[in-house]
């Protein structure tokens, strides 16, 4: 009798803590569908965006985040649908400015590229004229 009053202790305690932890794992599996769907749904429309409005695309791409789709969150408890919507935007939000990222740094390179040509080509021109 007196060995099982010494193990209840550690195993009330041990039920008690997993109960504790088992939100958390529920939490993280919501938050990790709302990632993956994020990214999957993110636009590369943004790159076309940071291409053409340099850093306002970049900035519209950071703070314009859509919600998640209603039809992912149907029959689903409250602290799921918070945390797959946290999680979705998280990611959508990463990848949306990553795309508009790549299109401003991908329109400073054709624009720094297109000066050095002009300007070779401009200094060609003046060379040849004036050594006529």
């Amino acid at each position: 009798m007196q060995g099982l009053k010494k193990l209840a202790k550690p195993i009330v305690l041990a039920v008690v803590l997993a109960i504790a932890v088992l939100p958390t794992f529920a939490d993280m599996a919501a938050r990790r569908d709302g990632e993956t769907a994020g990214k999957a749904n993110a636009s590369k429309a943004w790159f076309a965006a940071g291409c053409l409005l340099d850093l306002i695309g970049v900035a519209g791409a950071y703070l314009i985040v859509p919600d998640p789709p209603a039809e992912a969150l149907m029959g689903k408890t409250a602290d799921y649908v918070a945390d797959y919507t946290a999680g979705y935007k998280d990611a959508i939000r990463g990848e949306d400015t990553k795309y508009a990222l790549y299109g401003w740094g991908t329109e400073v390179v054709v624009s720094g590229a297109a000066c050095c040509c002009l300007s070779v080509v401009s200094a060609a021109g003046t060379a040849s004229t004036s050594g006529q």
